[in-house]
């Protein structure tokens, strides 16, 4: 597994980290992951740090990753991605969709404003946004592709 998720309690934020490479059903499951324990500790708050990966993600990938977004996380959820400069494009393709979707993800290269921007917003969810968005029976790259019906 490719991907690490750390709990900052303090911050009452989720902290995301890949690295190496990474297929679509690895991102599907890292998504589901941080749904579970955003709702289990109700934060909505994440730091993603892809600064280590390795892989490159095709143009459809790219574009189904920012539409999964808002049907495998909570509505309530800040998102700040965290960035290399040579991944800046296709963080700012993802960015647009996810927010065409509902989530609220802003992309940055400074891990420290990143870490600024998640503080700016209330650690905890509200109740009427609570549930974590599931695909029961659907293969996680299905889900990304959005292939189901949900």
């Amino acid at each position: 597994m490719s991907y690490y998720i750390n709990q900052f309690e303090e911050a009452m934020c989720a902290f995301v980290t890949h690295d190496g490479t990474m297929s679509l059903a690895e991102t599907a499951a890292a998504q589901q992951d941080v749904a579970e324990l955003l709702a289990a500790k109700r934060w909505n708050r994440i730091i993603v740090n892809v600064t280590a990966m390795q892989s490159v993600p095709k143009g459809a990938e790219v574009f189904g990753l920012g539409k999964s977004l808002s049907r495998s996380l909570p509505r309530s959820v800040r998102i700040a991605l965290v960035v290399r400069q040579d991944q800046a494009k296709h963080a700012r393709l993802i960015e647009q969709l996810a927010r065409k979707g509902g989530t609220f993800l802003t992309y940055f290269i400074d891990a420290q404003k990143a870490e600024v921007w998640v503080r700016r917003t209330p650690p905890l969810m509200h109740n009427a946004h609570f549930e974590v968005p599931q695909h029961p029976g659907v293969e996680p790259t299905k889900a990304m592709r959005g292939d189901c019906d949900a």
